[in-house]
């Protein structure tokens, strides 16, 4: 079994290309749905009338960073930053962190290198903005089970249910969020550190609320956590996908015998 706490400059590094799946997911996370968007206007054909770039605002032409001068510069600006991350998950998820150079990415996003750096200041901020914009749903997944459950286990047991549902539906961008991009820098460490360190809290403030006489202290909580985010990863890394039922069991069962023991003096 490959050791999944691998270093960044090795993310991705097999000759596996992402699968449809997996690219389709990424795309649709980061692509807005709406159709007035405008990133979805720069991928339609411009009629013959709208092949000008005057500067009366009117219209735009098709081609690298030429945007309808009458669309609010807000707009603009958004749809212009999306099309940058999207073009950067297609490529991290096809060939890794290698193929993220500026020149790649302005080249799949058909924006110019100008554009680029209006945007980020260079590489290093892209990928910042990438690793919390993938981020998110781990984020979105804790605050839906706090609203949705009374009880603080119950909320660590379903936001692991989404955690490993995340791992299981795109292992490699799992890899990059949850393993690779933290190595790359402390800001990236952050990113990901606040969704379990509010797990191990929750579950120490269940145990407190819960299983009084069974209370868990932090450092156990975060053992507890890490473990099973661990053993999620260690599954995904060897495409077992199968394992993911037993895992999510076991730590339920784990959890619940921990809670059971008496408190020691």
């Amino acid at each position: 079994m490959t050791n999944p706490i691998r270093s960044a400059d090795r993310l991705f590094a097999t000759n596996r290309t992402a699968t449809t799946e997996e690219t389709s997911e990424i795309r649709a996370r980061l692509t807005p749905s709406s159709r007035d968007d405008a990133t979805s206007r720069t991928d339609a054909p411009a009629s013959d009338s709208s092949r000008s770039d005057s500067r009366d605002g009117a219209t735009r032409v098709d081609g690298k960073g030429r945007w309808d001068r009458a669309e609010p510069i807000d707009r603009r600006h958004d749809a212009q930053k999306r099309k940058l991350l999207v073009a950067a998950a297609e490529l991290l998820a096809e060939a890794g962190l290698g193929a993220l150079s500026v020149e790649a990415v302005t080249e799949r996003a058909q924006v110019g290198r100008r554009t680029f750096y209006v945007h980020f200041e260079g590489r290093a901020q892209l990928l910042l903005a990438l690793h919390s914009e993938l981020a998110t749903p781990l984020f979105a997944s804790f605050d839906e089970a706090s609203r949705n459950e009374t009880s603080s286990i119950a909320v660590v047991h379903r936001t692991f249910e989404h955690l490993f549902d995340y791992i299981l539906q795109s292992p490699l961008r799992a890899q990059f969020v949850l393993v690779d991009g933290p190595l790359l820098g402390e800001r990236h460490a952050r990113i990901t550190q606040g969704f379990f360190d509010a797990l191990s809290s929750m579950l120490v403030l269940g145990s407190l609320r819960e299983a009084p006489e069974a209370a868990i202290s932090q450092h156990e909580a975060q053992i507890l956590v890490l473990g099973a985010r661990g053993a999620a990863l260690a599954i995904a890394d060897g495409r077992r996908s199968n394992e993911y039922p037993s895992l999510a069991s076991d730590f339920r069962a784990l959890l619940t015998r921990v809670l059971a023991r008496p408190m020691t003096a």
